[in-house]
């Protein structure tokens, strides 16, 4: 039986612990935000991060005042969904972000609704910024295997355990565009196995080569004893509950393909619409390609034409 005395140290260094933890995490935290200070904050889109100061040995942060996040926004709407000439902006607002964090090698690996910050949504509608870098890493620092992204939002290199690039958080935006479309998510927040099944579902099985490099594919693939294309395929939720003891959970989706995002909203059907959302589908399918050697850069993602618009030139005024 622990002593009062004890217990006391017992809860002087599980504090201490945590204050050591949340030391380490500010300073890295710190090195990232002094990478990307490099960056114009108002030209790329990220934070502008001002100083630090110290209190009760606790390091402290000081960022420029900003708005709302998005998932704030979101509900203030009260879940109605952003039309796709809303998105663009913020779209293309990210894609810039990425682009310069892209020339810096910082991965932000983080991106989701609460991550993105409106910076004055009654005097400049949908002027975005990324902030928390809180997590993020040079592309060298990362150790191949370990878990990032928050689940929702986590590219399938990262599920499979293969090596990681910038495409990661390309993947993120395309998540975050899904759902500012439609305010759920593509893929399952809650279950690893689930969200690996959303994406095979809705996008096809990622291609063998890289689930023969992955080092956590056993963990939802086995070996296809009856032919070799596909080499791999996913396991059933009895096998996968077997194999992990965890019991996958079920979710619903609102479509199937990401083309089916094109007719998701029937009452919207005029020509300009259509013809944008068509686009907007376009970009969606470049930022959720499941191989990230052919997942579109950055710098690709400018020029096209849902964030250029030359796909509606010929049908509105320009002016």
């Amino acid at each position: 039986m622990k002593t009062l005395e004890a217990c006391e140290v017992s809860e002087r260094d599980d504090v201490a612990l945590k204050l050591l933890k949340s030391e380490r995490s500010a300073r890295r935290e710190i090195r990232m935000l002094e990478a990307v200070s490099a960056l114009d904050p108002v030209k790329k889109n990220v934070v502008r991060f001002l100083e630090t100061f110290v209190v009760k040995e606790q390091t402290c942060l000081v960022f420029e005042v900003l708005d709302r996040n998005l998932y704030q926004l979101l509900r203030e709407r009260q879940m109605k969904p952003l039309s796709p000439n809303e998105i663009r902006p913020i779209a293309h607002q990210l894609v810039t972000a990425f682009n310069g964090l892209k020339g810096l090698g910082v991965i932000h690996s983080d991106l989701k609704p609460d991550n993105i910050m409106l910076v004055n949504h009654v005097n400049e509608p949908f002027r975005v910024k990324i902030i928390d870098f809180g997590v993020s890493f040079m592309t060298s620092d990362y150790i191949r295997g370990q878990k990032i992204q928050p689940l929702g939002y986590r590219a399938p290199e990262v599920t499979l355990g293969l090596p990681v690039s910038e495409a990661i958080d390309m993947w993120s935006l395309g998540c975050v565009l899904v759902l500012l479309y439609i305010v759920h998510n593509p893929f399952s927040k809650y279950c690893e196995y689930q969200s690996m099944g959303n994406i095979v579902d809705m996008l096809g099985q990622p291609a063998d080569h890289l689930l023969d490099a992955g080092f956590h594919t056993n963990k939802f693939f086995e070996v296809n004893q009856h032919w070799n294309k596909p080499r791999w395929w996913m396991k059933t939720p009895k096998e996968y509950q077997l194999s992990s003891g965890l019991g996958p959970k079920k979710r619903k989706r609102d479509f199937k393909r990401l083309s089916d995002l094109i007719t998701i909203y029937p009452e919207r059907q005029g020509a300009i619409e259509l013809e944008d959302r068509r686009a907007f589908v376009s970009l969606l399918s470049c930022l959720l390609d499941t191989d990230p050697a052919k997942r579109i850069t950055p710098e690709r993602a400018l020029a096209h034409p849902f964030l250029t618009m030359v796909h509606l030139a010929k049908k509105i005024d320009i002016k």
